[in-house]
């Protein structure tokens, strides 16, 4: 099985899991299967998950695999990862974690 071309991707995305935002996290990689995400989010692998992609919208996936600080989303249907959108600004903290505002379902 071939894997899919990823793109290095720094951005931004927030992670929702049974309707509740696990928060905010990195994007490492991008593909049109399946995103790879650097942050202090609690998932296991298997769990159904929604992921917030600027330029793309709400995308549903499952973890797919879990390592040092991060995790793996392996989406659902395939996405055209050629419409992220990286025009939103990445402030960072004082500790270098990325801090970014994006859209909440229900607001």
């Amino acid at each position: 099985m071939e894997r899919e071309e990823r793109s290095p991707i720094v951005g931004v995305a927030e992670i929702w899991k049974s309707g509740r935002s696990l928060g905010k996290a990195q994007i490492c990689n991008l593909s049109e299967g399946g995103v790879g995400v650097v942050g202090m989010l609690y998932a296991y692998k298997g769990d159904p998950v929604v992921i917030l992609l600027n330029g793309i919208g709400r995308v549903r996936g499952k973890v797919a695999w879990i390592g040092d600080g991060g995790f793996g989303i392996a989406f659902d249907k395939p996405i055209d990862a050629e419409k992220f959108d990286f025009s939103m600004p990445i402030r960072r903290d004082a500790n270098g974690r990325a801090q970014h505002s994006l859209w909440r379902p229900g607001s």
